[in-house]
């Protein structure tokens, strides 16, 4: 099986269309952990991430508290809430992040994460810093994580300090595991 790195440098995938990411989204909204948070730590989407800005607008229209990553060194981030997504300035990496001094938020009930691709098995390819993996092995909270279907694998590559998400969505529904 490939690397990790391998596996990112030869993997290309097309945005989902807006209608696909329209069908992750209502899949969410119907989910009992969605329906119940009243805290959610959400990623701010780049490309060609599923875009999370109408997720993160209809947590505000529920009264959700929201959260978003701000990274505070290498490998580590925190849950730092905000009140609007004017809130945001550039940040590492160039993602949108809250600003200096916003407050942390400690324990959300939910976390959505992103991902390059998943797998069968729940396992979660992410951008290969570490950070949800050291964040969910340190904050315990229910994880969801938004794939595309076009990138869902038979197997990817599994390391033991990787962070399986709770729950996989693609524009299909709950991926189902083995």
């Amino acid at each position: 099986m490939l690397s990790k790195a391998d596996f990112r440098a030869q993997l290309r995938r097309a945005p989902i269309s807006e209608e696909g990411a329209a069908k992750v989204r209502e899949f969410l909204y119907a989910l009992e952990c969605w329906i119940n948070a009243e805290s959610v730590f959400i990623y701010v989407s780049v490309y060609p991430e599923i875009d999370t800005r109408e997720i993160i607008k209809e947590a505000f229209r529920l009264k959700k508290r929201v959260a978003v990553p701000k990274i505070v060194k290498k490998g580590i981030m925190q849950a730092r809430g905000i009140l609007s997504l004017n809130d945001l300035v550039p940040g590492v990496y160039g993602i949108p992040e809250p600003p200096r001094g916003a407050p942390e938020m400690l324990r959300p009930d939910l976390c959505v994460v992103p991902c390059l691709a998943c797998d069968r098995h729940s396992v979660r390819l992410g951008h290969g810093g570490g950070y949800y993996d050291e964040y969910l092995s340190r904050v315990r909270c229910k994880s969801v994580c938004l794939c595309p279907a076009s990138a869902v694998f038979d197997a990817l590559p599994f390391e033991k300090h990787d962070v399986k998400p709770d729950i996989i969505l693609t524009e299909n529904g709950v991926l189902e595991t083995v």
